[in-house]
């Protein structure tokens, strides 16, 4: 949806009141490959079951996939960039082009890294672009200390422009790899729990709990990103594939951080339709392959749909395979009636009625909402959404810029909301319906290294009546923002965030 200062040559919102009728779906794409790991083609709607919570479903939606993408091979422009007037931008039109066929988006984990591993890393990404398929789309992106999740290359198939991208990447803050016993005490201890952490940059000054702090951060850093991704890619159609290339961490982190943390991470990649496939760094020279980290690997591919890949040498080998394979999949779906969406979480699975093969599919949905409050003690959604330089489209935002006027000089930002990435509160009058809702707001502006220079907060409540309902339904709602404009900065990130259900928009405007 575009602002309502773009909508002037647009039709005027219909005279009453607009009811919008919500179908749910719920949405299974799976995997199916065989003992030898090779995708398996052929199955039919009859060859599968789906149960919710045991429960048997009828198979309503059904169709098969086998990734024959189209010529298309170019880079399309930034979702701020897409069809839009000079000087407005919007975070609704994300990705790459809404075509037939597959697509997979590589993320290089480099807060949970050491140097030597993230080189590593790097150099099989690196190998592994011959080994695809021409007509396979690729994006690039970096999880970054100080930085956050950057966008290193746009789905392309140009793997010339993939190649100079990731080359031309040059990561910052990566701590070495310390020096262990050899050979490693396999069994005895993983070492991802050494005192040793990645980006421990005072290593023999440390107190364990100094140690544990860092560890805690790295883990939240890289829930926040993967959210943030999931934010990124939900506007995109079908299956999207991600192999996260990653050290991790300790999957006590995961239950310690507090359920509701992960289970808005893990909604947020399910309801996106986001696999996320998690690849060990480290190699063989990973710690034991039942330590904490792996476990915390597996879990997150598992939950998601996805694969671990861990124990091996040949990591571009297995991004490969796991790529070939995802090319084919299946989507299963089934209407989920009114009286069932009970908000509560749904553990699904699949069966296939053939012997031997593995399927890969998310594990669950939440029936209703899907949007869950974040409890009090979960902090940092917001700060992430400042610091991750990708857009995410919780909340819908369009904004238009205006340029700089004043002494000081200062920028002013038209915000415009889509209306229905918002929520309403109703409240009963004399004169008829009433809604309200309640959102903060947050602009930050950034110099070239992703530094904060000013950062303004404010927060906005706002009242629809039964008379204007038909406009805040066609129009959403608008207002300017305005920020000091400091000498160095080169963009602002906007973030606005539903304060009734956590939902987090972010929109980043270049200045130059």
């Amino acid at each position: 949806m575009l602002a309502a200062f773009v909508l002037t040559a647009q039709t005027e919102p219909p005279p009453g009141p607009v009811l919008h009728a919500e179908t749910r779906v719920v949405q299974i794409d799976v995997v199916a490959v065989d003992s030898h790991g090779k995708p398996v083609t052929g199955l039919t709607k009859a060859d599968f079951t789906v149960t919710d919570e045991g429960k048997p479903r009828v198979i309503d939606i059904f169709s098969s996939s086998m990734g024959n993408n189209s010529d298309e091979t170019s880079t399309p422009l930034p979702a701020s960039r897409q069809g839009l007037p000079p000087h407005v931008f919007s975070n609704r039109n994300a990705g790459p082009p809404a075509v037939p066929g597959h697509s997979t988006v590589i993320v290089l984990d480099q807060v949970n890294a050491f140097f030597e591993d993230a080189g590593y890393a790097r150099q099989q990404v690196l190998n592994l672009m011959p080994k695809l398929k021409p007509d396979e789309r690729i994006a690039l992106y970096v999880i970054a200390r100080k930085q956050g999740l950057l966008v290193i290359q746009d789905y392309t198939t140009d793997r010339p422009l993939l190649l100079r991208s990731l080359r031309r990447y040059l990561p910052k803050g990566l701590a070495p790899r310390p020096v262990f016993p050899d050979p490693w005490p396999i069994g005895v201890q993983d070492r991802a729990t050494s005192p040793q952490v990645p980006n421990d940059f005072n290593p023999n000054r440390q107190t364990l709990e100094e140690k544990e702090f860092v560890w805690r951060s790295n883990s939240e850093q890289a829930r926040l990103s993967l959210q943030a991704l999931a934010e990124h890619l939900a506007l995109l159609p079908g299956r999207k594939s991600v192999y996260w290339v990653t050290q991790a961490f300790p999957a006590r982190l995961m239950r310690e951080m507090g359920e509701s943390a992960w289970n808005k991470t893990f909604t947020a990649l399910n309801e996106a339709n986001v696999a996320v496939n998690t690849v060990d760094s480290r190699g063989l020279y990973g710690g034991n392959p039942s330590g904490p980290t792996i476990s915390a690997m597996q879990q997150i591919a598992e939950t998601t749909g996805g694969k671990a890949y861990f124990g091996r040498n040949d990591m571009d080998a297995a991004m490969a395979g796991g790529i070939e394979a995802s090319r084919t999949n299946y989507t299963l779906g089934f209407y989920l009636p009114d009286g069932e969406r009970d908000s509560k979480y749904h553990a699904l699975r699949v069966k296939v009625d053939r012997p031997g093969l593995q399927l890969f599919y998310r594990q669950g949905y939440y029936a209703g909402n899907t949007d869950l409050p974040v409890p009090e003690k979960v902090t940092g959604e917001l700060e992430s959404a400042l610091l991750n330089q990708v857009d995410s489209a919780g909340v819908g935002i369009t904004a238009r810029l205006d340029a700089p006027s004043g002494t000081p000089p200062a920028v002013t930002i038209h915000l415009n909301l889509d209306p229905t990435t918002l929520s309403l509160t109703e409240k009963g009058t004399e004169k008829g319906g009433e809604w309200t809702g309640k959102v903060d707001e947050t602009l930050i502006e950034l110099s070239e290294s992703g530094g904060t220079l000013t950062k303004v907060s404010d927060v906005k409540e706002f009242s629809v009546t039964n008379a204007s309902r038909a406009k805040f339904d066609h129009e959403g709602v608008a207002w300017p923002f305005s920020i000091p404009l400091i000498k160095g900065a080169v963009k602002i990130t906007v973030v606005v965030r539903d304060l009734k259900t956590g939902r987090v928009g972010s929109l980043t405007i270049p200045l130059k």
